[in-house]
């Protein structure tokens, strides 16, 4: 399960909480609270890894594009050397090879960049709700303490 559907599952186990009258203070399945919560800190490093996996697809990419701009280097030098005579066509090609190699340096470059301000953003965001959670976890506990002790004061 990604993490976007168990923060939306942990909301839906607040939401579910029985509202104690004249007070502020909910109930909620504290095991199934904790449960989410373990699953949220499994599912963290798998969103992390497809992060890791689109950087490793953008090498390949990367590489690929290499290795069809050496291919093209090679197939100009070869041209060169069958035809002496024909200075400007090999010219030509060393000239798109170089656009060939400076595009997909370019386009490394790009998706080096958006990978990494992707994952930065997937943890920001990542963060900022397990934050916002665990915050509101610690809350209702310490409001559920709270019941608990005022209830067992009443007895």
């Amino acid at each position: 399960m990604n993490v976007e559907a168990l923060i939306d599952e942990l909301e839906e186990v607040i939401e579910k909480g029985f509202k104690l009258p004249l007070t502020d203070k909910l109930i909620i399945e504290y095991d199934r609270v904790k449960e989410i919560i373990s699953e949220l800190k499994l599912a963290l490093p798998q969103e992390i890894r497809q992060a890791q996996n689109i950087v490793k697809d953008s090498s390949d990419i990367i590489s690929n594009a290499k290795k069809e701009a050496d291919a093209i280097v090679k197939v100009a030098e070869e041209k060169q050397m069958v035809m002496l005579n024909q200075n400007e066509i090999v010219r030509q090609a060393n000239l798109k090879a170089k656009g060939i190699l400076d595009d997909a340096e370019n386009k490394s470059s790009q998706i080096k960049t958006n990978v990494n301000a992707y994952i930065e953003n997937t943890l920001k965001r990542a963060d900022e709700m397990l934050t916002a959670n665990l915050n509101d976890i610690k809350r209702k506990r310490e409001e559920f303490k709270k019941i608990a002790q005022n209830s067992s004061n009443n007895k």
